[in-house]
Order: structure tokens, then sequence, then C-alpha cells
């Protein structure tokens, strides 16, 4: 779970109360929670370890009143070790977690520093084979960053495709301002799972009943049915319903924008030939006569056969 949570200081304050009920709820599920926005100082740091006692709290305190980041760790995971990225804006936990050893980060870029942050981050975490899941307020909308935010959306998908890690797509905005601020609703949340795993997650954003601007995200896996074989069928194809054969298409598009590779269509064949009759046994196929243009097929002297082809159109 990732959360900008903002102003979780005064922990007596009614709002305060609320935001740990929620965390405990979280915990208690076997969750981690990542914080941004915590604008913790060191006795808030320890405040709050207290107030949690059956979890670890690992938090970076904010700097110059900015920023602030956490992450909680329920009792069943292993803390292997702790690192801070960048004070106040990034730090990253290595834990087994269910048997497996993961890496977790949770980072805030702040307006006016998100390329200086995320380069930091890039030099204080070197590349390796620990599976990444990394969450947290990148400030910039995350599904079509605008000309001016594309530098910065090129550097955050950089540093986590070079740890094999990749944002999960899901709809809708994770920030709405509040009534004295103007401004869109966007998506300015992100999660980052392992690549190879990533058709395993999804994605939800929660609405926290005004306890924060900003939507928790919640990551959790499928759960698949278990008649489901996982192996994709010409038939299955045929049998998605519209929405899906959308979004697998809008899913080919991003990689195409993302890896700048020229879009080709296909023009399948909308009418097939019909079907040809067998010539006889020792009679070779009429799709190998095109092969070898000065070959004859025996009893067919001068005799001109249609070419057969066939097509699926997925529409």
């Amino acid at each position: 779970v990732s959360w900008n949570v903002r102003w979780l200081v005064d922990p007596q304050s009614s709002q305060n109360i609320r935001k740990r009920q929620r965390i405990r709820r979280w915990l208690d599920a076997g969750r981690i929670v990542l914080l941004q926005e915590t604008h913790w100082t060191t006795p808030d740091l320890v405040v709050w370890g207290n107030l949690l006692p059956a979890a670890t709290v690992f938090a970076s305190e904010a700097v110059n009143n900015s920023g602030g980041v956490a992450i909680i760790i329920p009792p069943s995971a292993e803390i292997v070790r702790r690192q801070i990225l960048v004070p106040g804006y990034a730090i990253s936990i290595l834990l087994v977690y269910r048997g497996q050893t993961i890496r977790v980060v949770s980072w805030y870029l702040p307006p006016g520093r998100r390329e200086e942050i995320t380069r930091q981050c890039i030099q204080a975490m070197p590349p390796d084979d620990i599976p990444l899941f990394a969450g947290g307020d990148l400030n910039y909308h995350i599904p079509a960053p605008t000309s001016d935010e594309l530098e910065r959306a090129q550097l955050v998908r950089g540093f986590l495709a070079e740890r094999a890690s990749m944002c999960i797509d899901f709809p809708g905005p994770t920030h709405r301002p509040s009534e004295q601020r103007a401004g869109n609703h966007r998506q300015l949340d992100a999660f980052s799972v392992p690549a190879p795993d990533i058709f395993k997650w999804t994605v939800t954003p929660v609405w926290t009943d005004g306890q924060s601007d900003h939507a928790a995200i919640v990551a959790s896996l499928h759960r698949r049915r278990t008649a489901d074989t996982g192996v994709m069928t010409s038939y299955l194809i045929k049998n998605l319903p519209p929405a899906a054969l959308t979004d697998l298409r809008s899913r080919y598009g991003l990689l195409e924008r993302l890896f700048q590779i020229p879009s080709s269509g296909f023009d399948p064949v909308r009418q097939p030939g019909g079907f040809v009759d067998p010539l006889g046994p020792g009679i070779a196929p009429l799709d190998s006569i095109g092969c070898n243009e000065g070959s004859e097929v025996p009893g067919t002297t001068g005799t001109h056969y249609p070419q057969v082809a066939t097509g699926v159109e997925l529409s």
C-alpha cells in the first residue's frame, strides 16, 4: 500500500487516529505500507514507532519541513538491510517476505526537485537482480506526461527499467485538489512491481474519506480462477469481450510509443478461398506448387489452380 498521507504529525488528533487505525488494518492484513509526505521530525519517528509496536517503522524525517517518507513492515517480514537513498525523499528496505528476498522503495518527488531526486536515487541504488517494488508520489501525470514532464517521466522509467521493474497501469486519478486549491484531478502516484510478473498484479486507488487529497494505491496479486489454465488460445482470444481487446491494443500501442516503434498494420484476407478437394495419394499439396514454378503435378498438365489463403481478423 502506498499512501501520500500528509501531516501525520500530531498522533492524538482525531484525524490522525483514523489514519493510524487505517494503517493498522493494512498491517493486520499482512500488507507493507509505504508513506510519503509524513512531515515527521526525529521525535515524531519515535512516537509513531511506539504507536505501532507490532510493526517495524523505517523512516526518513522531513527536510526543512518538506517531504518525509516511511516504510512500515508487518511482523511477517524479516528485514535484511535498510537504506536512506535521499534524506527526506526516498528510502529502501531489503527484506524477506513470504519466503522471497525483495526490495521495497518509498519515494516522493517534490515539485521543483523531481529530476534531482530521481538522479540521486539512481546513484544511490545501483542495479541488481533483486525484485523491486516501488511506490510513491511522483508529481507528474503518470499515464500521459505533459511536454514539460517528459524528461522526469523518462528518468523514472529508466530508473525502474534498469532494475527490471515497471509501473502498473490503472484507471482514474490519485490526486484531487482541495476546494482552496485550483487544479485538475490527476494520477500523480504510481506503484511498480518486477516487470516479469506485472501481469499478476493489479492496483486499486482507495480514497480515504478526506484523510488525504491523495488516494492510497493498493497493489494486490490477481485471484485467478482455479479452472483457468493460464494458456491463451485462439478460441479464447476470439471470444474476448470488446473491452479486453481494446485494453490489449492500447497496451501494444503504449509499448510502441515507449520504444519508438513505428506502427505497421496488416491487411488480413477477408474472403478466404473455398475448399479444394484433395487430388489423391502421392500428389503434392497445392500450396507447394508455388514454391517451385518448374515442377508439375502428375496428371495436372496445363491446369491452373486457385491460390488458397486464410486469415484471421480480431474485430
